[in-house]
């Protein structure tokens, strides 16, 4: 996140001695989206509410990097929680959409500070349900991003061809609107290493 992405409101918050900077985390399920917050109290943002909840447990670290690398991250929510675990066990997670936006809020009024940003969007990969003997139980959310499944060979390939068709089906016409970013791709003879070492 750099400075240009900052609304003026948020960069004159950062100026002062003490920030109360807060997450929103969504997780988009078959079943409806579930919205929480770390925030102490519940935050209303976008026309949702974020809930202030014990039911995330653990948000994983955001890191950046100038190489081009596949972002992952991992979730934690409470399996105390029967429908968490409910949710899980019945519905397909997997490619579900998870994104976390990072927010302030005004310290005086706690009321969000312009725009919270997006720092994170991911896919769900995998997930596991732990239980303790002592009678908690947690489950553990593996996502990454959209990147993430770039060596599979689904139909999917690196050509100008495949990219006109991909943005036609996201709503984009290639013809009025176009993305020249393989036009030269069958030109290329190394291998681009995509987020690999």
């Amino acid at each position: 996140m750099t400075a240009r992405d900052l609304h003026a409101d948020s960069l004159t918050e950062l100026a002062k001695d003490n920030q109360y900077i807060f997450n929103l985390v969504e997780f988009h399920f078959d079943s409806g989206t579930l919205r929480y917050t770390t925030a102490h109290s519940d935050v209303v943002w976008n026309s949702e509410t974020y809930i202030n909840s014990p039911n995330l447990v653990d948000i994983g670290d955001v890191s950046e990097s100038s190489t081009m690398e596949i972002a992952s991250m991992r979730f934690t929510i409470s399996g105390v929680n029967q429908a968490n675990i409910a949710t899980v066990l019945s519905e397909n997670l997997t490619d579900r959409k998870v994104l976390l936006y990072r927010g302030m809020r005004d310290s005086g009024d706690y009321t969000v500070i312009a725009n919270p940003i997006l720092i994170y969007s991911g896919r769900i990969k995998s997930f596991e349900v732990k239980e303790d003997p002592g009678g908690t139980s947690s489950v553990n959310i593996a996502t990454a991003s959209a990147f993430a499944d770039f060596n599979r060979t689904a139909g999917r390939r690196s050509n100008h061809q495949d990219q006109e068709v991909y943005l036609r089906m996201i709503g984009i016409d290639p013809e009025t609107d176009p993305d020249l970013g393989f036009e030269f791709a069958h030109e290329l003879n190394t291998d681009i290493k995509w987020g690999r070492p």
